[in-house]
């Protein structure tokens, strides 16, 4: 049985072994199929349509639920990018253009994208600076990064 006792959320063999299914994921992402308030995805949609991208980049999308309403609402061209060969095929079977990737050495040219996303994945990456200066640098000029994380507090309510 493995024992995940002071693992950190950014140890390369956690974060493999938590996303070779999507189980995981569809049970952390159940604590939130009943909150209130502000509809998340649709203020991430306004901050990725505000500077009218024609190309977008989302890192660790998961399976692919953002990547397809940012396609489907703002018609825009999408590439996904997630480490988890799993979690890329999710995404492939919704028609989204998706690979197997590393924020941390991201295989595109340099100002390649108008806009990037990273949702709820950033405290997966082992070096942090590293995977936020690929980021900045497949961003086109005056391109924009969408970054969502949790807050400290974010499950106090539980």
């Amino acid at each position: 049985m493995r024992e995940d006792v002071g693992v950190s959320l950014d140890d390369p063999e956690h974060v493999r072994h938590e996303y070779e299914t999507d189980a995981a994921l569809a049970a952390r992402q159940s604590v939130y199929s009943e909150r209130e308030g502000d509809d998340t995805f649709a203020m991430i949609l306004d901050a990725i349509r505000e500077p009218s991208p024609r190309r977008v980049l989302e890192v660790g999308g998961g399976q692919g639920t953002l990547a397809e309403r940012i396609v489907g609402e703002l018609h825009v061209e999408l590439v996904g990018v997630d480490q988890s060969a799993h979690m890329v095929e999710l995404q492939r079977v919704l028609g989204l253009d998706a690979r197997v990737g590393d924020v941390q050495d991201l295989p595109f040219e340099d100002g390649a994208f108008d806009c990037a996303v990273a949702a709820w994945m950033l405290y997966h990456v082992p070096d942090l600076t590293r995977g936020l200066t690929e980021l900045a640098r497949v961003l086109a000029p005056g391109g924009r990064l969408v970054a969502v994380t949790n807050g400290l507090d974010h499950l106090n309510e539980l």
